[in-house]
């Protein structure tokens, strides 16, 4: 009896401790794909060699910066970057104005998707995220299996006026899965830097289960473990 409680015990600290680990907790990671994408250019005049734009099945990460000759003020040090991971999509810009009538934007995106099978219908996916100014965010959750649109969030913000901060903060609760399906969840963002702020924002989507789900978990896999030691 010690074991099975000692056994739901460490997987709910797990899923407590370990964001990654949880997203993992109850479901089948099916299929993967990430698409990342940034550029710095200059206003008026153009710079060449500063972008990436990359397309893989595994998690991504890419980051350019430039020293603008003869800065204005301050370093001159700009960038762009994107990054990728399990249920995870970041991006963050630095711009430059030299105040002299040459910008220099930096733009980022990331695009991540995944299919995944819920193994209970007892789950809880939460998507949390955050942006700041110049900058556009979406998800969605797809029934993969029916082809219906179960949720599509889009936020927007370009000015002072309407900040990204504003519109996209918070988190969305969703539990209705069915483990005969399919589901794919699809998370983006876009940022864009161009004078001399940091922008910068995030989706973060976790999925555990309930915590009976969790020790029926814990039950099977001390059982599991128990019948090869047998």
């Amino acid at each position: 009896m010690k074991k099975l409680i000692l056994g739901c015990i460490c997987l709910l600290a797990t899923v407590a401790t370990s964001q990654v680990q949880a997203t993992v907790v109850g479901i089948e990671v099916l299929s993967q794909e990430y698409h990342i994408g940034g550029v710095i250019d200059r206003l008026n005049g153009g710079l060449s060699g500063y972008e990436y734009d990359i397309t893989d099945n595994s998690p991504i990460s890419r980051m350019i910066t430039y020293e603008v000759p003869d800065p204005a003020y301050g370093s001159g040090h700009i960038w762009a970057h994107s990054s990728t991971e399990l249920f995870y999509a970041e991006v963050d810009t630095l711009g430059y104005d030299d105040g002299r009538g040459t910008v220099y934007p930096a733009d980022a995106y990331a695009d991540a998707i995944w299919t995944f099978r819920p193994l209970t219908s007892d789950l809880k996916m939460q998507v949390d995220g955050y942006g700041a100014l110049h900058g556009a965010a979406w998800w969605s959750l797809t029934d993969h299996t029916t082809g219906v649109e179960v949720v599509n969030q889009f936020f927007f913000g370009g000015s002072e006026e309407e900040p990204l901060w504003d519109n996209f903060k918070g988190w969305y609760d969703y539990y209705n899965f069915d483990p005969t399906h399919q589901y794919t969840v699809e998370v983006q963002m876009r940022i864009g830097g161009d004078w001399g702020e940091g922008y910068n924002g995030s989706w973060s989507a976790t999925i555990t289960p309930e915590p009976v789900t969790i020790c029926l978990l814990g039950l099977g896999g001390l059982a599991l473990l128990k019948k090869r030691r047998a």
